[in-house]
């Protein structure tokens, strides 16, 4: 009789219909490069469970033995907005310091300005992103005539990214929210931006 229903850590593959028709949000583990855990996301996904990923402070995941660096909070978080994630949360096992949960309160900060854009029902727009890399990530939103651009890079290493914004119809300018990197090229024309992604990084563009 109590709604909404959340379960924690689930973590099996193959159960989703039993966990489906038990709980109202799927809440479940998470890594920036999880394996097992996007396989996971997806067999909620494709059940139209909603999902909420929890990502260790420290310890416990996959044996880690050592607390998440900023960049590793904040990749994967965003990375999990960017396949569809409900909701944030964070569990620690020890003590983090407090540069962890500095990062926390400033991905927090950051969500006043996008949960209303995350949240419209226009579903994702088109973006290609070359080269195909499986360790870049990337959505697109339209809110209040504005497009936004919310791109993640998982892998250990630099990629130039050039996103493709099949949707917007034009633009003119493209600005970088929260220090993300600026954009090194911008051709109008093709609709086409390209971005020097750090290892583990994240940039968030608002498109005019």
């Amino acid at each position: 009789p109590h709604h909404p229903c959340m379960f924690s850590h689930l973590t099996r593959l193959g159960e989703v219909d039993i966990y489906g028709g038990a709980t109202d949000i799927a809440l479940m583990p998470f890594l920036e490069r999880g394996g097992r855990y996007d396989r996971l996301f997806w067999e909620f996904w494709d059940a139209k469970l909603p999902v909420a990923t929890n990502t260790p402070c420290y310890g416990a995941l996959s044996g880690t033995c050592r607390e998440p660096t900023p960049a590793e909070v904040r990749v994967r978080n965003y990375k999990a907005l960017i396949l569809g994630s409900r909701g944030l949360c964070a569990y620690t096992f020890r003590c983090a310091s407090v540069g962890t949960w500095r990062e926390f309160s400033r991905i927090g900060r950051e969500m006043k300005t996008l949960g209303p854009i995350l949240l419209t029902p226009d579903d994702r727009l088109r973006v290609d992103v070359t080269p195909g890399d499986p360790d870049v990530f990337a959505l697109l939103k339209k809110h209040k005539g504005k497009s936004y651009l919310i791109a993640a890079n998982t892998a250990s290493d630099k990629v130039d990214a050039l996103f493709r914004l099949a949707d917007v119809r034009r633009f003119g300018k493209v600005v970088p929210m929260f220090d993300s990197p600026a954009p090194s090229r911008i051709d109008v024309r093709a609709k086409t931006i390209t971005v020097p992604m750090p290892a583990q990084g994240v940039g968030v563009y608002e498109i005019r």
